[in-house]
């Protein structure tokens, strides 16, 4: 099951739940969020103002990710970002986005079959996907 959410429109305490105690238990779960730091390049934006009333808050980027690397540590997931809309220089780009898929604990008996199959062969950590 895929879920996608647009962060600004939900309390951030409750993301986490989103994940973790969620009734349909998905697997990939998509957030999206403004990058607050794009908001100067609207020019009929005033300064520190949101790109929409409703929007509860927005975050910059380094705001984003650690909200997002500690909800997949807690809830057993991995996160992978990219950038939605063409990137800034200066600012990034206007949306970003973390991919946050399930990551299973691995038992030890499986770590050696996974071991077995791998040695010798480099190989990413779970939660350090990339998308």
């Amino acid at each position: 099951m895929l879920l996608t959410i647009t962060t600004t429109h939900a309390p951030a305490t409750d993301l986490g739940y989103l994940l973790h105690k969620n009734p349909a238990r998905p697997k990939t779960v998509v957030v999206t969020t403004p990058n607050v730091e794009y908001n100067v390049r609207f020019d009929t934006l005033p300064a520190g103002k949101f790109r929409h009333k409703d929007h509860r808050f927005e975050w910059t980027r380094q705001e984003f990710r650690q909200w997002a690397e500690s909800v997949a540590a807690r809830f057993g997931f991995g996160a992978a970002f990219a950038p939605v809309g063409p990137e800034d220089s200066e600012v990034g780009p206007p949306t970003q986005m973390a991919v946050f898929r399930f990551s299973p604990p691995i038992s030890a008996a499986m770590m050696g079959t996974i071991d077995e199959a791998t040695s010798g062969a480099a190989h990413d950590t779970p939660n350090r996907s990339r998308l």
